[in-house]
């Protein structure tokens, strides 16, 4: 995981060749930021956004294009005076 400078804020190793969220429910909520942007990859609603919201913390990540139920996203939104 990386800052908006592209520095590293944390890293979760994992066995073998698994999927990036495999360690995102460890990350993201442990992150000192309260706003988290992240891709497509990340929308993973039991791996990535309820972690968050369960830490009480932004998700600004567009859901897939073949999601069932997409949740509302707004590229535009002003994630940052939030």
């Amino acid at each position: 995981m990386t800052d908006a400078l592209d520095n590293p804020t944390g890293f979760f190793l994992t066995p073998g060749q698994p999927h990036d969220l495999e360690g995102a429910g460890r990350l993201l909520p442990k992150t000192e930021a309260g706003v988290i942007i992240a891709d497509k990859a990340c929308g993973a609603r039991a791996r990535a956004i309820s972690p968050l919201e369960a830490a009480r913390k932004k998700a600004i990540i567009p859901s897939k294009g073949n999601a069932k139920t997409p949740r509302e996203f707004d590229g535009r939104e002003k994630y940052l005076s939030s």
